[in-house]
């Protein structure tokens, strides 16, 4: 299950960044990264540290993006 939170700036464009589950119900973008009981805590976590991608550039919403429900 993968679930596309946030992208990304590289120096060749823009990239999606796919959290996935892992088999014993973790989040993780990577193998190597470790696992997160949630995606929120992922997220939080990458909001403040980096990105465990080669080229992948810090980046942040300078206002946040209001969705309707329908």
């Amino acid at each position: 299950m993968g679930v596309p939170p946030w992208g990304g700036m590289t120096s060749q464009g823009c990239v999606h960044i796919i959290v996935a589950q892992t088999k014993d119900h973790k989040y993780t973008l990577n193998q190597a990264s470790g696992g997160f009981a949630s995606v929120p805590e992922v997220v939080h976590h990458y909001s403040t540290a980096k990105l465990p991608f080669k080229g992948a550039e810090h980046m942040a919403l300078l206002h946040p993006v209001h969705c309707k429900l329908h």
